[in-house]
């Protein structure tokens, strides 16, 4: 998975996001490739799920968007199938990340 990364105003490099990631910019998530795609297809074949993931992502309240990924795990804790939610967060702290370095 490639993340983007602004580095400047004047260049934007693209960086691994992966299991072998090992430098400042870039990260650990240990989630196997197929999880990543289980979890990518249930997101768009869900629209409630694929709403409140834009939900969380464009809020930039802490609180407002601490409280929207409360309601992501309990909306998707009886299909839990994805591995979007679950004890760690991985997924959703990855993408969060991956989104807005800076922010989140």
């Amino acid at each position: 998975m490639l993340i983007r990364t602004e580095e400047s105003d004047f260049s934007t490099s693209y960086k691994r996001l992966g299991p072998f990631a090992k430098t400042h910019n870039q990260f650990r998530v240990m989630i196997a490739q197929g999880a990543w795609r289980r979890m990518f297809n249930g997101i768009k074949a869900r629209e409630d799920l694929s709403a409140l993931l834009n939900q969380i992502f464009l809020e930039h309240d802490p609180d407002k968007k601490a409280e929207a990924i409360d309601r992501l795990y309990k909306l998707n804790e009886r299909k839990h199938i994805n591995n979007l939610t679950g004890p760690s967060g991985n997924a959703v702290c990855a993408m969060l990340a991956a989104f807005d370095p800076v922010h989140n």
